[in-house]
């Protein structure tokens, strides 16, 4: 026989070991292996259309609107249901000649100001509007307070270190009249 195999490192447990370990390596590259290679099932949506006018206002509507499901998310890029049913209507629509702002007027009947990208200034939109400034306001009157009452305080410590030291002055200097006074 060969004599390296008499050796305590290809002996008993540790041999089974060193085998199971490359079992377990073997079979976990052969499954990366797979998911690399897996092929990908993903639906490419096909819309026909015969005048590249109706083509491109269909491309610059469905990237316009939002996917109510996904929220920030454009219907062209979204693949939920709901986006789908989106972009045949709106294949539809564009295919029987209607214009941009009726295919957007009748999409924003049916799910709300929120499908468009940038909804119109109404009452129902005035915190869309602005809650962005407002917050960016009051932001900025907390940082301006903190900071203030930061320099306050700071003052306010310095004024304190101050006084101390004078009094300690005051104090030596009566402790100095007291020592004269009493010879």
């Amino acid at each position: 026989m060969i004599s390296f195999l008499n050796t305590p490192l290809f002996s008993g447990s540790l041999l089974r070991a060193k085998v199971k370990e490359i079992k377990v390596k073997g079979v976990l590259s052969l499954f990366a292996a797979l998911l690399t290679v897996a092929p990908v099932n993903a639906a490419i949506d096909v819309y026909d259309f015969h005048d590249p006018a109706k083509e491109a206002q269909f491309q610059a509507l469905i990237e316009e609107l939002r996917c109510p499901k996904c929220q920030n998310q454009n219907v062209a890029d979204s693949d939920a249901m709901i986006a789908k049913d989106m972009k045949e209507r709106v294949y539809e629509w564009v295919q029987e000649g209607r214009s941009s702002d009726d295919i957007t007027a009748e999409l924003v009947d049916r799910y709300g100001d929120f499908v468009t990208y940038r909804p119109p200034l109404k009452r129902s939109t005035l915190l869309l509007w602005g809650g962005p400034p407002l917050v960016l306001i009051i932001a900025l009157i907390i940082i301006v307070w903190r900071v203030r009452r930061k320099v306050v305080l700071l003052e306010r410590r310095e004024h304190q270190e101050k006084s101390r030291a004078r009094d300690e002055e005051v104090a030596v200097l009566l402790d100095e009249i007291k020592q004269h006074g009493e010879r």
